[in-house]
């Protein structure tokens, strides 16, 4: 069963960014099963995606981004919610956002 784990990645905490990378390695090892396994069927197949992209971002606009991202999920049902429909099945969406390195010329 899924549980929905919002996670704050502190400034210098080395425990509990040890912590994050346990949940990512999980999160991962769980694709790996999707990837792995026989798809649920066509429709599925087509409605599942990845998306990749890397952004130019100000902190005001990662922190934008990412309240779009939780009122865009809001309205949602949860995994767990009762009286989904017959064909709704849980399924997982992962997100995150963070600065990359900036590359030195």
């Amino acid at each position: 069963r899924y549980c929905e784990r919002p996670v704050v990645v502190p400034a210098d905490d080395g425990e509990s960014r040890g912590l994050l990378a346990q949940l990512l390695s999980r999160e991962a090892h769980a694709l790996d099963r999707y990837l792995a396994a026989r798809t649920p069927g066509d429709a599925w197949d087509a409605a599942s995606f990845f998306r990749s992209r890397a952004l130019r971002l100000t902190p005001a606009e990662l922190d934008a981004l990412r309240e779009g991202m939780e009122a865009l999920l809001s309205p949602l049902r949860a995994a767990d919610a009762p009286g989904a429909p017959a064909d709704a099945r849980p399924v997982h969406v992962l997100s995150f956002g963070f600065p990359l390195p900036l590359e030195e010329p």
